[in-house]
């Protein structure tokens, strides 16, 4: 009878223990998963105050990548974008860089671009986390005259990678 209730004393408090332990546990994993290095940045870029970067955004599927960048031209002067003179490389392949182009071409004061760029041979996870550089190059123009000065402007960004689809009716 002794033993018995010995026994049932010490399964009190062993349940205990256990309830405690999974408790710590719980919290212990919780602050280490929000621990500064482990956490992710809001999607973002920026290229400067003049053109200001809308969005961007890397789109990914079974075929391939893209990149994305919208901007909007802030200059105060009507600005062409040089043809295929969009980069882009994404800094988990650093060493290439990948170009494509703007439309439209031609660019008034507060009108908005849209640049793409396909990354051929790069394959990225959906959801990843992606810091990419690009760069453009533009012509500062007066009228329908523009410069023969050729300005080539960086910028960067802070991107989860999307999925995009494509189909043979719409090519990417």
């Amino acid at each position: 009878m002794k033993a018995q209730s010995g026994i049932e004393y010490l399964w009190a408090y062993v349940w205990t223990f256990v309830v405690l332990a999974v408790i710590i546990s719980a919290v212990a994993i919780n602050i280490l998963n929000t621990s500064p290095s482990s956490t992710f940045q809001a999607s973002s870029c920026y290229i400067s105050t003049a053109l200001n970067c809308d969005t961007m955004a890397i789109l990914s599927n079974s075929t391939g990548t893209k990149g994305v960048v919208i901007f909007t031209n802030g200059l105060g002067t009507n600005i062409r974008i040089v043809p295929d003179s969009f980069g882009i490389e994404p800094y988990l392949f650093a060493g290439s860089e990948y170009f494509g182009g703007c439309v439209p071409l031609n660019l008034s004061e507060g009108a908005t671009a849209v640049c793409n760029s396909t990354l051929l041979g790069i394959k990225t996870r959906i959801g990843q986390q992606l810091q990419p550089r690009f760069i453009i190059s533009y012509a500062v123009c007066q009228g329908a005259v523009c410069s023969n000065e050729t300005f080539n402007t960086t910028g960067s960004g802070t991107v989860f990678v999307s999925p995009f689809y494509t189909s043979s009716r719409y090519p990417p």
